[in-house]
């Protein structure tokens, strides 16, 4: 019972200072997780998921290159280039492209 009331005044600290809380309950129901540990922003975990390689495709398809024209520029095959994007939709959680753009696009801006 502690716990509850912990948490309820670490969110009531939170809002005074201008700070949003989100209960974890909601974000558990977010995409049907089960568990906290599932509910890590895609974008934050997107770095550490990706391979050079991987992230060089990305920023491509960001730009809106199709697979075709990302393989000649990364001088590979255009199956490679869909083995990267799918693979990358994989680990990221992604259901499409453009779902793995905007996912991910924390990750290109400038600080």
């Amino acid at each position: 019972m502690s716990l509850d009331l912990d948490v309820t005044i670490g969110a009531v600290n939170l809002v005074n200072v201008g700070g949003t809380f989100i209960p974890a309950s909601s974000l558990l129901s977010v995409r049907g997780a089960s568990s906290p540990a599932a509910e890590v922003k895609p974008q934050r975990r997107a770095s550490a998921l990706l391979t050079e390689r991987q992230l060089t495709v990305l920023e491509n398809l960001r730009k809106g290159d199709p697979n075709k024209v990302i393989a000649h520029k990364l001088n590979m095959s255009e199956c490679t280039v869909k083995v990267h994007v799918r693979n990358m939709m994989k680990k990221i959680q992604a259901r499409n492209r453009t779902e793995l753009v905007c996912m991910t696009s924390e990750l290109f801006q400038s600080p």
